[in-house]
């Protein structure tokens, strides 16, 4: 019987490898030994056997124990199939390796159009959401084509875009139409998909064998290319900025947020003024998108106030900011900013000063006090007039880490964390909400020595990468010269910044990330306004979430799940938001790595759809010790238990 069961299998899977490879043109010759039914109906049912063979859940297993043994008896790999014909193939994993490599060789030729179209169909074939790795490096690949092309977009479009810092401001925020009709792109894109590819390959184990090498190459070209095209835009940016005296008209100005944007709201109930630093507007917008339920919420672009740093942007955000402010030197190597009769140079004098300059009572947090709040300081906030939350996680991760791997990856939690904050405060009656920034960054791959230049001499007074701050500076390419007079700030300092990308020799100068001069991630902040909508009634319907796991032991750092949103009745909601999280020993040990639909980059939540089955790929992030683990659903709202999957064995083997 077993050797009859595996004839059987063994012709069901040669057969379906060579039915889809001849309908796509390829070569069989290998496989003519191959039994094929003559009519075409008996073929489909063959095709159809197959498929669903590997897509039932308590079949999966079985399907991929006899494709791997299958694959290695005929050396699948030897037969010469060529990865054009194999598109529409699910039969063997090795396929989807070959499809890999011919997609990374398809970036590297040029011809993105041509591997997002195959990247679109294989990220969610069987393989792909079976094998985690497979679905990672295809992830990985899509954002790296949707880079490459909008920054070939971006680069034309810098050619025709008028010259002016207004328009460059415009067209980072809201695009450009294309000039076939193509929808506006905002050059702010490409700095989203950077940052989820850097993310996302910070996530991937490469072999050292050399199985990535295609990967790694292609990883180098996408980073050169989004490095070239930041720069040509900071270069066009600078320019603009010189014409025009560096006044930019139409945007708000980063000074003005408090009197347009916050102080017309105090009086509208209890209010969240949150300052986030090194927030990009690109974060701002994705920040947003997973809030439409239960807020109302806008984002519009200020121009930052140069140099962009922290103690400038932060003052600068401060009440009668807009009335004047002085940049002064503090000592010690640092600058402050003077707003009326009082100098602002750290967190402690900013809040003393907000304190003083804001009606009504008021109670200062970290954002990470809103993570898990005690009793009394959940009381605080119920009885507060104003919430003043600040947060300097980006920043601090991005100066003070050396693994710009784990910088990356701790930035994108920052997100998380903020679209946590909003809904505790909405929770404890806070309705109105403002989110801004001090600053942007920069974050390109480690420079170089030919992008670094030395400092303009005279008396310095600060100096950061991207920006020096002193008296009697010397005149010298490659940077811009000008007195604080002429960036609206008082005061006798001067300003030194560098042209594109280069940046001045000084510690921290070879880090990819990086603040203080001119481009348009480091000048255009993000200002979110968020209202908290009316309560909708509960939903009379019964509303569930089903789990199901894919293998009944966990083998490897990946693996996945499938979780399907049910309502017991005519009522509820099409679709659920979703946080997926796995523990051990009541500590977090993984999250949701990606989803066959609904996954959302910046924050690992997931949007299900109402009684449509999705496949998700769970990543263990830390090494555990216990012999099980448990995987947990929680609402993403009230981050409340929805279904759990318990005492999962693990067996990881290195």
């Amino acid at each position: 019987m077993g050797q009859v069961r595996g004839e059987l299998c063994r012709s069901l899977l040669l057969a379906e490898l060579a039915l889809k490879v001849s309908a796509a043109g390829g070569d069989t010759s290998k496989l003519a030994a191959i039994p094929i039914p003559d009519a075409a109906r008996l073929c489909e049912q063959l095709v159809a056997v197959c498929q669903q063979w590997r897509n039932r859940l308590d079949l999966r297993e079985s399907y991929v124990a006899w494709a791997n043994t299958i694959e290695k008896e005929a050396q699948v790999l030897g037969l010469g199939l060529q990865a054009p014909t194999l598109t529409d193939v699910e039969t063997f994993a090795c396929v989807e390796s070959l499809l890999l490599e011919w997609a990374e060789a398809r970036l590297l030729d040029g011809a993105m159009r041509d591997a997002l179209d195959l990247i679109t169909r294989r990220k969610a074939s069987f393989w792909s959401l079976y094998t985690g790795e497979y679905q990672l490096r295809w992830t990985l690949l899509e954002l790296a084509a949707q880079l490459l092309l909008t920054a070939d977009r971006i680069a034309t479009e810098l050619t025709s875009v008028r010259k002016d810092a207004r328009a460059m401001v415009e067209a980072y925020t809201t695009g450009i139409p294309g000039a076939r009709g193509e929808p506006a792109l905002p050059w702010c894109m490409p700095a989203r998909y950077h940052r989820h590819l850097e993310h996302r390959y910070a996530l991937l184990d490469l072999h050292l064998e050399g199985q990535h090498a295609h990967l790694e190459t292609a990883m180098a070209s996408v980073r050169h290319r989004y490095r070239d095209v930041v720069g040509q835009c900071a270069e066009r940016l600078a320019e603009a900025l010189v014409t025009s005296a560096f006044d930019v008209e139409g945007p708000l100005r980063q000074d003005e947020v408090f009197r347009r944007q916050v102080r017309q709201r105090i009086t509208e109930g209890k209010m969240a003024y949150l300052l986030v630093d090194a927030l990009r507007y690109e974060m701002g917008q994705e920040l947003l998108e997973g809030l439409s339920d239960g807020f109302d919420v806008a984002l519009r672009p200020a121009v930052g106030q140069l140099p962009t740093i922290t103690e400038v942007g932060m003052a600068a955000l401060m009440r009668e900011a807009d009335e004047g402010m002085e940049l002064v030197d503090v000592g010690g190597g640092r600058v402050g900013i003077v707003v009326g009769d009082t100098l602002l140079k750290d967190r402690a004098s900013r809040v003393k000063h907000f304190l003083s300059q804001v009606p009504g009572r008021t109670v200062v947090l970290k954002l990470n006090d809103l993570m898990k709040p005690t009793k009394r300081r959940q009381q605080e906030i119920i009885e507060a007039d104003m919430v003043l939350v600040t947060s300097q996680e980006i920043d601090r991760c991005g100066e003070e880490t050396e693994d710009e791997e784990e910088a990356r990856q701790f930035m994108d939690s920052v997100l998380e964390k903020l679209r946590r904050g909003i809904r505790r405060l909405a929770a404890l009656g806070v309705q109105q909400m403002v989110v801004v920034a001090d600053h942007r960054h920069l974050f390109v791959e480690e420079l170089d020595e030919a992008m670094k230049i030395d400092p303009p001499g005279g008396q310095t007074v600060d100096l950061y990468p991207r920006v020096w701050i002193g008296r009697g500076a010397m005149a010298a390419p490659g940077f811009i010269r000008l007195p604080a007079s002429q960036l609206g700030l008082a005061g006798d300092l001067e300003l030194a910044f560098p042209l594109g990308l280069a940046c001045f020799r000084t510690r921290g100068s070879g880090r990819g990330h990086c603040h203080g001069g001119i481009s348009l991630q480091e000048l255009v902040i993000p200002v979110a306004s968020i209202s908290v909508r009316e309560p909708r009634p509960t939903s009379m319907g019964t509303a569930t979430v089903l789990l199901n796991l894919a293998k009944p032991t966990i083998t490897m750092r990946f693996f996945s799940i499938e979780a399907r949103y049910v309502v017991g009745s005519l009522f509820g909601d099409d679709t659920k938001r979703i946080k997926v999280v796995d523990r051990a020993q009541r500590t977090e040990v993984g999250v949701a790595a990606m989803a066959a639909y609904g996954f959302e980059e910046g924050t690992q939540e997931i949007i299900l759809e109402k009684d449509r089955p999705n496949a998700i790929t769970m990543m263990l992030t830390a090494e555990v010790e216990a012999s099980t683990v448990s995987v947990h659903v929680l609402d993403a709202t009230p981050h409340v238990e929805l279904a759990a999957l318990r005492n999962i064995p693990v067996a990881i083997t290195m």
